[in-house]
């Protein structure tokens, strides 16, 4: 990836996509070798001060991992600040389809929960299932 600058083209989703339209995830690929680059999607997720978060969240993993879904294999990473832990994201089922690995450090701990009064801890990862490392959730 660094021996030559390698270029990074935004991803545009097809269809009706109302949480990317709002700047909540958003889609780039690396140029690669041979056409095969890396995908890359930031999230950010709603937190669970803000009414029907649970329902924004569902359909927001619905719309990122629908569009991980959709690349058929190809190599991608998922990171962001998904205001939940990832044990709730893969309670929700939403990863079933694409699987993948999460890779969360120590310690971490859902972000925006106002009982926990201004607690942040940093995101986390999940990792296509063709990378290398972290919790096979697939």
């Amino acid at each position: 990836m660094v021996k030559h600058p390698r270029k990074v083209k935004q991803i545009f989703p097809q269809g009706e996509n109302p949480h990317f339209d709002k700047g909540r995830w958003i889609h780039a690929v690396t140029e690669g070798n041979a056409g095969a680059g890396l995908h890359l999607f930031s999230i950010y997720g709603y937190d669970t001060g803000k009414v029907d978060h649970d329902r924004l969240n569902m359909e927001l993993d619905q719309e990122v991992f629908g569009a991980i879904a959709a690349l058929k294999g190809a190599a991608w990473l998922a990171g962001g600040d998904w205001n939940r832990t990832p044990e709730m994201i893969f309670d929700s089922g939403a990863t079933e389809t694409v699987g993948g690995f999460i890779a969360q450090g120590e310690g971490r701990e859902e972000t925006c929960v106002p009982e926990k009064k201004g607690t942040r801890g940093p995101g986390f990862l999940h990792l296509g299932a063709r990378s290398q490392g972290g919790h096979d959730q697939g």
